[in-house]
């Protein structure tokens, strides 16, 4: 298997998606911190929608969203 690189250079997915919203961050005027979320509903069919993506952390991507909202609950799911 050959060595990521370029964007997609490292083992870290956490570490690689920080490096892009720092780039976005530098270079974006609206909404850096934009990101499609995609889910599946209860048939396995596919949405996906934006969010503001709040933090990265160590293990997890951080966004805020209605709990009551289809996209919560196919999250949930």
């Amino acid at each position: 298997m050959s060595e990521r690189t370029g964007i997609f250079a490292g083992d870290d997915p956490f570490v690689i998606a920080q490096r892009w919203l720092a780039e976005a961050e530098a270079s974006e005027l609206n909404d850096p911190n934009a990101i499609a979320l995609s889910t599946v509903d209860a048939n396995g069919l596919p949405n996906a929608r934006m969010v503001l993506l709040k933090e990265i952390e160590a293990d997890a991507f951080v966004f805020y969203t209605n709990y009551g909202s289809a996209k919560s609950r196919e999250v949930e799911q």
